[in-house]
């Protein structure tokens, strides 16, 4: 499977402010953002979105199970049933009824 676009989305500001920006600089984070611009060119479209934390405990479920886990893991598709219930909170919280 090959993936062509990604969205990142984080409730971090600054995190996604200096991703989506060329400026470098000399903060702990910023090989973690070296490394991801680097694999920003690996895909035909990428975005770098900030999001509400309320919006936001899907992506936090699944990191944690993912630094849990002793095994790797890849969810394309589907995910744990535990993180669709989050997601669905999540979508209510980004547009209400």
């Amino acid at each position: 499977m090959v993936l062509h676009s990604m969205v990142l989305e984080g409730d971090a500001r600054t995190v996604i402010t200096k991703l989506a920006t060329s400026i470098s600089d000399c903060f702990v984070i910023s090989l973690i953002i070296a490394t991801a611009k680097a694999l920003q060119g690996n895909f035909a479209c990428c975005r770098f979105c900030h999001t509400a934390r309320s919006a936001n405990q899907a992506s936090h479920t699944l990191a944690r199970e993912g630094v849990e886990s002793t095994q790797d893991n890849y969810w394309v598709k589907e995910v744990p049933p535990s993180v669709m219930v989050l997601a669905a909170t999540d979508r209510r919280s980004l547009y209400p009824p």
